[in-house]
């Protein structure tokens, strides 16, 4: 698998090692977010430095993120986006709804300072 996920400052740090491709996901990834939020950790870092390319089921991976953590009152943001991750994002028009950083501390500023970790 392409993922790790650890903990980092209150936060899921969800590391994708290469591109956002359909075998991204698999069902421990999904059990280990699950038991990260049963553990009151209710938001999401998705870093996506190492990835180029994400496919239309990269971004069904993004979205199943995004509402794991909604649906628990979290909240999910990006960070490191290449150039032609961040444009699919703005075609797709999912900028609109995820928080975008450049980097791990802006993020982790966002969600301590916006969001309350």
């Amino acid at each position: 698998m392409s993922a790790n996920i650890s903990l980092s400052d209150n936060c899921v740090l969800l590391t994708f090692s290469n591109n956002l491709l359909a075998e991204s996901w698999n069902l421990e990834t999904q059990e280990t977010l699950q038991e990260h939020l049963d553990n009151q950790n209710k938001n999401c870092i998705v870093d996506l430095s190492k990835v180029n390319f994400i496919n239309s089921t990269g971004i069904n991976v993004l979205v199943r993120v995004l509402t794991m953590f909604r649906n628990e009152s979290g909240e999910v943001v990006l960070v490191g986006l290449a150039p032609a991750v961040q444009k699919l994002l703005i075609v797709t028009k999912l900028q609109a709804i995820f928080s975008i950083f450049e980097n791990l501390e802006q993020a982790k500023d966002f969600l301590k300072n916006e969001i309350k970790l």
